[in-house]
Parts: structure tokens; sequence; C-alpha cells
């Protein structure tokens, strides 16, 4: 699998503070001293995660406190080498390699940023709703088609290191929790057991509780991981462009100023993916909806997803998600397109939020610190890849993982990293953080009951069972039994990329 070749350096358990007596000097600022110590300090407390891996990276933020507005992009600095290398260990077992960067500074932690004032949030808050409604109007006179975008050819070739996917012990076909229509998942058995956080420490390393495979991040470079039948079921992208850098940040930037004007319910701060704000935009069936509909929102949050949407960061993440999907998956990503075009066709009401997307829905995770616990979205659309963002100020060697349980791998996940899984049947959550870093996360998705009233001539399942013939009652019952693996098959495979698996040894 891709990674960095690191020179290791010698780190300490813990770092000791000593404090002196000395003759009083004129030159000697006590006050300097003692912030110089604290700082130190505070740097030193490490975060929740586990590893003894020194901070810094090219992937992190050089910052000691978070921008008041956009910053240079944390991949700015240099990149070392690529090369493949297994799973790193906090200790000096002689399996595993343990590696550290030399050449970079320590990851300092960021502090929250400061806060409006009440008059200037106040005054933000009437120029948002005054221009909420004009952002709709627009978006629903947009055209139905999706704006081309035109990916990179020989994707494969380009950006996979030798050539090589990773092999995940898990059949997508045969080990999936999947609805006997196939439009959704089933629901995690196991969520309710798992109500926490995983410290990297628990998944790899002589004292993990699994056996899990650490893909390590390579600027410039994609992971495709395959299941055991040789689909491609999951991508790690991590993009050396500068626009996308520079996009990353700015949205990190976005989502941290636009919470404070957001208004959350407690379903939204607390929920089954994790204690943190979340806001879901876009075309969505299900949840109580007799059909697919704009998700409602109050006055204060439609104004925060007009700024979200509006904003040229996240429409580039979006744009570079749709490339990567389309490169890629070029049959699944038909699949969507097609239906959701149908889709608006059918509802003038209905609007797309990102005009190259053929995803209906987004999520915007604000934080301040977003670590998912282990769940499935077991409504979206089960032979469909969920796209992930990860965005924020946070040291990624740590903590911040995407931990892909059924695959059996756990990813180095730095802000500004993208992800593409399988949510709706495949089980993930994230590695903790430090108590004092910042992580958001953007997502988007499709929710399977929209596919299913494409399919079903846009009505609710009660009408469409009463009004189809028995010769359409039996096409349907062929279709449901044959829907899985036509799913299947719109997934692309090692052979037809040119791809060969990767050793882990």
């Amino acid at each position: 699998m891709a990674g960095y070749s690191l020179s290791p350096v010698a780190l300490g358990t813990s770092k000791v503070l000593q404090a002196e007596y000395c003759v009083k000097r004129p030159d000697y600022d006590f006050s300097a001293a003692l912030l110089q110590a604290l700082r130190r300090e505070e740097i030193d407390e490490g975060c929740e995660g586990a590893g003894s891996e020194s901070a810094g990276s090219p992937f992190s933020s050089p910052l000691s406190s978070l921008p008041p507005s956009r910053s240079p992009s944390p991949l700015h600095l240099p990149v070392p080498p690529l090369s493949l290398s297994p799973a790193p260990s906090s200790s000096g077992d002689s399996s595993v390699k343990t590696q550290a960067l030399s050449n970079f500074p320590p990851l300092p932690i960021p502090s929250e940023p400061m806060s409006q004032g009440k008059s200037a949030s106040e005054g933000r808050k009437r120029r948002m709703k005054a221009s909420s409604k004009r952002n709709r109007k627009k978006r629903r006179q947009q055209p139905k088609e999706a704006a081309d975008i035109q990916p990179p050819e020989n994707v494969a070739a380009r950006f996979v290191e030798q050539n090589c996917a990773l092999a995940g012990a898990f059949s997508l076909e045969l080990d999936s929790p999947v609805a006997s229509t196939s439009y959704v998942g089933l629901l995690d058995k196991e969520e309710a057991v798992e109500t926490r956080a995983w410290r990297l420490a628990e998944l790899v390393g002589p004292r993990a509780k699994e056996s899990f495979t650490l893909v390590k991040a390579a600027p410039g470079r994609t992971v495709p991981i395959s299941d055991s039948e040789g689909r491609v079921v999951a991508l790690l992208v991590y993009p050396a462009n500068e626009s996308i850098k520079t996009a990353s940040e700015e949205a990190a930037c976005l989502l941290r100023d636009l919470r404070s004007e957001a208004s959350f319910t407690s379903k939204q701060k607390h929920h089954r993916r994790g204690n943190f704000p979340q806001i879901s935009a876009g075309v969505a069936h299900g949840g109580g909806r007799t059909r697919p509909a704009n998700i409602v929102q109050n006055p204060d949050n439609a104004a925060v997803v007009d700024q979200l949407v509006g904003s040229s960061a996240f429409q580039k993440l979006s744009g570079f998600a749709t490339g990567v999907f389309k490169a890629w998956v070029p049959r699944l990503y038909e699949y969507c397109g097609e239906h959701f075009e149908q889709l608006l066709a059918s509802d003038s009401n209905l609007t797309r939020l990102f005009r190259h997307s053929v995803l209906p829905v987004a999520a915007f995770n604000f934080g301040p610190r977003t670590v998912c616990l282990p769940h499935i979205d077991f409504g979206n659309l089960p032979f469909n890849l969920c796209w992930i963002w990860s965005l924020g100020w946070f040291d990624w060697r740590r903590g911040g993982h995407l931990i892909l349980w059924d695959l059996h791998v756990v990813v180095e996940f730095p802000p500004g990293s993208l992800a593409g899984i399988p949510s709706g049947v495949c089980r993930h959550s994230n590695t903790q953080i430090g108590k004092k870093e910042t992580r958001y996360s953007f997502t988007q998705y499709a929710p399977g009951a929209n596919f299913r009233w494409v399919d079903h001539g846009f009505q609710t399942e009660e009408d469409y069972l009463l009004s189809r013939s028995k010769a359409e009652a039996q096409a349907e019952k062929i279709r449901k039994q044959d829907r899985w693996a036509m799913g299947l098959g719109l997934f692309s495979t090692l052979e037809q990329l040119g791809l060969e698996l990767a050793s882990t040894q």
C-alpha cells in the first residue's frame, strides 16, 4: 500500500520540565519563561489516541491557533518520498515498523477561535437570512442535469503506487447486511453495544485488541481497497492539488465561523453517529416523509446551509469528489446521475445542492470534535459510495483515523483527504482526537428510498402495489431478486482497472 519512507527519530515517552534556582539577572523575564513552559506542557499533553510518533507532518497545520480567516494550507510543506510500508507501532516490535518525521516541527494543539462580538454576529445573521431565499430560488432555476466534469484518464496508473490495491477481509456480496429489496441496508445490531470512540493503539500494534491494517497517508496518491471478490469497494484519496488544499482549509474555516450562527436541536447535537452538531441538506425520502422533498431547515440553519453550499470551497470539494467518483466507478456514477435527474425532473420544487454532484444529500458536521461512533448508514443505497472529506486542525497521525470495521482497515485521514466507502453496509467510525483539537467533516450520499421512488413510478409504495398488474408484480419480483446482483455489477474491479493486490508483509 502507499506510504511514506520516513526517518525514525528517538522520542521519549514524556518530557519533564525542571525548575532551578538561579541568581537574579536583569535580562531574565520570569513571566516569559513561565508562559513558554506552559505552552510546552500543553503541546506535550498529547491526545486521547495512542502512539509515540512525531506529530509534525506535511498534512498538519503549523499554526498555534485556529486562523481568524483562511490561512496557508497545511499541505504546502515539502513531501517526503513515497514507499510501501506496513502498519506502524508505538513499540519496538520487529514485525511492525515505527515511523516518525524528523524534518518538521511538532504539531501545535489548536485553540478555540475567538467568537464574534454580539452586534457583528446579529448583523451577519440578518444578511444571511436576507440572501437565503434568493439563493434557494437560484438553485431551483438551475438545470436538472449535473454540470459535466471531465476527470483524468488512466487514474489507476497515474495515482496508485505500483498499481497495487489493498485487499479487505470482506465480501460485499455475501457479508453485507442488505434488506430484501436491496434499496436500503439493515440496522447494525452491534451499534447499541459500541458507544465509544476507539484509540489507534487498540487497533494496530502489539497491544491491539483487534488486528487491523493501517493505511498510510501519501499526498498525491489514491489507495483502492477491494473486497474478497476483487471489487473496488473503497477509495482513499490524498490530493496534492493546490486548489483542493486551499478549498479544504477554507471549508474548515467556514464550518468554524458559521457554527455559532446555526441553531441545533438536541437530536442534531446528539445522535447515533456521535455527539457533534450536524446539518443535513438536499433531497431525501424516508424519515417520516411521504415522498422525496428538500430537507426543511429552520431560518438560522437555512441561511448557514446557503452560505456553505454557495461557497467556492464546498463547490470545489464536491466537484473534486464527483470527478473521483466518475473516474473510478463510472457505471455507478451514471446510475446515480440518471436516477437523480429523473427525480428532479418529476418535481420542480426539488433542488440540486452542488451543480456537479449526482448525489442528492450532503451532511455538514460542525464539531468542534467530529468523531463518529461505530455505525452503518443503513438508509443509504447499499451498493453505492458515500464521499467523506476530513477537515480541521488535528494531529492526524495520532487520531481522527477512519476505521472500516468490516474491511479490517484503519486509515490515516488527514485534513483535506477524501474517502469513498459503501456506508450503507460497511460499519465505520473515527479514532479519538485530542481534547483541544478541532475536526470537522463533509459528506455526500444518496438515500435508497429516492431510488425506489423513481423505480416505482414516482408514487408511494402503497399506491405502487395497488396499481400494478399481475405481470408487473411478477416482473418486480424478478427485479427484486436481481437488484443486488445488478448493483454489485456497477462497481469497478481490479482487473478492469489494471490493479494487483499489495502485500502487507
